[in-house]
């Protein structure tokens, strides 16, 4: 899931820890040095056809309401009305597309979480070290190099384009920021509301006016796994930024597990992971609708990450946690959620096998398509994009990104 952070030595052997899987947890903080902009620089970030971002940082108190462990006591909440898991046939087939993708970057990246497309046309993704990097693709469309763009002091989660030199990150801990990927410059634009903080930024997602849509994975716990798996509520909510004003507001609440976002073409709506419900929410943004919320398409067989909306209105799906027997029974016995929670992190790193996976909806939700690695050789499968001819996936847990050209039935 999109809250967890690899922190094992990057100069481990690549893709040699694929056991740890299961029990990696949030990064609240990370070492390494912020460039920020100064507090009382106001001057505006040029960002083309957009509003201008503020530089001016939030500042004076709030309350940073995380839990960082389920209480001893802790009275479960368990899906009652869990619909038929969906069968692994059809779209959905066990294939190798994976297992037997190009894999590159092993060296510099390790849980690049999320891909996303700049609008100079390069991708840029986040590390667990803090790190941003733009990956460059030569004109034979193989990736020529890796360069490290900044460094912010937490772990990005989720990444999308603002401007021609401007990304927009969701970093743990920090809140959403702007990252400047010329002079390596990045400041904090929203990091509470109400008085607490958003210590839980998950992913974002810019509309064309420059509005800012983000998740909140929880407003409770941080690390989100297993906490908010186990303790199953709805602590996840959608909020947005209006860089014009500076104000964050709540789109919508009592989500499970918000994760990944991406606004509609016609930006009528909003679709939204919920990573504990094996579902994408639709959240209507206009008129009488506003605020409401629907199922998009058919209950999924994973449990979403980040998702991408292509020109063709297909959604990319990554998130590699499928459902079985015993994800299923966790999800509906309370007694085995509180034997889970008693486990150490080791011990439950046992529970789950590492898999690869992802998949893309049709403009209507329903699975068209699906990509495997069944060996786990390439595990925990965050982000999927299609980009210029090929198909690249981000992991929150292994080394690299990994590559394949568009499959026929795709392109």
């Amino acid at each position: 899931m999109a809250d967890s952070g690899l922190m094992t030595s990057p100069n481990a052997p690549a893709r040699s820890r694929r056991h740890l899987f299961a029990a990696v947890t949030a990064v609240a903080s990370l070492t390494g040095a912020s460039s920020v902009a100064a507090a009382d620089d106001t001057t505006p970030v040029a960002t083309g056809d957009r509003p201008p971002l503020p530089t001016t940082e939030p500042s004076g108190p709030a309350v940073d309401r995380r839990v960082e462990s389920l209480p001893a006591d802790f009275e479960p909440v368990v899906w009652t009305d869990m619909p038929p898991r969906p069968a692994l046939d059809g779209p959905l087939a066990v294939n190798n597309l994976i297992a037997d993708a190009e894999i590159v970057g092993e060296t510099e990246l390790e849980g690049a979480e999320d891909v996303a497309v700049g609008m100079d046309g390069h991708l840029y993704t986040g590390t667990a070290d803090g790190a941003v990097w733009r990956i460059v693709v030569g004109d034979d469309r193989s990736v020529e190099r890796f360069e490290q763009v900044a460094t912010v002091a937490g772990r990005v989660l989720g990444l999308d384009a603002y401007s021609e030199d401007v990304m927009i990150a969701a970093v743990a801990g920090l809140g959403v920021m702007a990252v400047n990927t010329t002079t390596g410059e990045s400041w904090v634009l929203t990091d509470r509301l109400d008085g607490n903080l958003i210590f839980f930024p998950d992913e974002v997602a810019v509309a064309a006016d420059g509005t800012i849509y983000f998740t909140e994975a929880s407003t409770v716990y941080m690390p989100g796994f297993p906490n908010d798996f186990l303790d199953g509520r709805p602590n996840g909510r959608l909020l947005r930024y209006e860089p014009s004003t500076g104000t964050t507001d709540v789109v919508a609440d009592g989500l499970y597990f918000a994760n990944g976002v991406d606004v509609a073409a016609d930006e009528s709506s909003v679709l939204v992971a919920e990573s504990f419900r094996f579902r994408i929410t639709r959240v209507w943004l206009d008129g009488e609708q506003a605020g409401a919320t629907e199922p998009f398409g058919p209950p999924l067989v994973n449990g979403v990450d980040n998702i991408v909306l292509d020109d063709q209105g297909r959604v990319w799906v990554g998130g590699s946690d499928l459902r079985g027997d015993a994800i299923d029974a966790a999800l509906t016995n309370a007694d085995l959620r509180r034997q889970l929670a008693a486990l150490t992190p080791e011990e439950r790193a046992t529970v789950r096998e590492p898999y690869g996976f992802a998949q893309v909806l049709s403009p209507d939700g329903d699975p068209i398509f699906s990509f495997h690695d069944a060996t786990g050789s390439y595990f925990a499968v965050s982000s999927v994009l299609l980009h210029d001819g090929f198909v690249t996936f981000g992991s929150l847990g292994d080394r690299g990104i990994a590559r394949i050209p568009v499959p026929p039935e795709l392109a």
